[in-house]
Order: C-alpha cells, then sequence, then structure tokens
C-alpha cells in the first residue's frame, strides 16, 4: 500500500484587501521562488504580492490601489519581452476592461 504525505494548512496571508477575488503565482523578483498576486475587486483595497522570505514569513508589496475593479482570474506574462513578469487582469461583470501592470525594475515599487 502506498503512503501519501501528510498535507498541513498553513495560513500564509491574513488582511486586506477585502473582496480578494483573484491570486495567481510566478516569480515576480527572479529569485526562482514563486510569489502570489493578491487581488481585491475594487481598487481601494488593492493588489499586492507577496514574497516569501527566508524566515518562511510572507511580506506584502502593494502593487496598485487605483484601478477600477478586477474579477476573479488573471496572468503573470512577460508582455515587453524584458525577461519580468507583467500581470493582466480583466475588469468585473459591470466593466468592459482588461488592465495591464507592468513589472518596475525594483517589483517591490509601485507598478
Amino acid at each position: 500500500m502506498a503512503e501519501f504525505p501528510v498535507f498541513k494548512r498553513q495560513t500564509i496571508f491574513y488582511g486586506d484587501p477585502a473582496e480578494r477575488v483573484l491570486l495567481t503565482v510566478g516569480d515576480l523578483n527572479a529569485d526562482s521562488v514563486p510569489e502570489i498576486v493578491v487581488g481585491s475587486r475594487r481598487g481601494q483595497n488593492g493588489l499586492y504580492w507577496l514574497q516569501k522570505s527566508d524566515t518562511g514569513d510572507w511580506k506584502k508589496h502593494l502593487m496598485d490601489d487605483a484601478y477600477p475593479s478586477l474579477e476573479a482570474g488573471g496572468v503573470l506574462y512577460d508582455v515587453t519581452g524584458n525577461g519580468t513578469l507583467d500581470f493582466i487582469g480583466g475588469g468585473d461583470s459591470s466593466t468592459r476592461h482588461i488592465s495591464w501592470w507592468e513589472c518596475p525594475d525594483d517589483p517591490t515599487q509601485r507598478w
């Protein structure tokens, strides 16, 4: 009989933004460790990415807090061809827009 690994739930983030409607994963800072993008439906509640530290804690970095809306889904992709992952997300059902955020040279700065 095969043995299965034991999984343990671990909360990596608790708090804002409210109405979190999207999560996506990718290596935003090119350190070979995946980061997590967390987005809220309304811009004032923010779009963030979470960076795992060497100690296992997660640090929140603001990407934007002035977009009109986001809905479930989104993708990290190098739109500009410069080797860094950019973020693309669609607006919620009340809108007709798709937004694109270009990753800055220092991804811990505002996108």
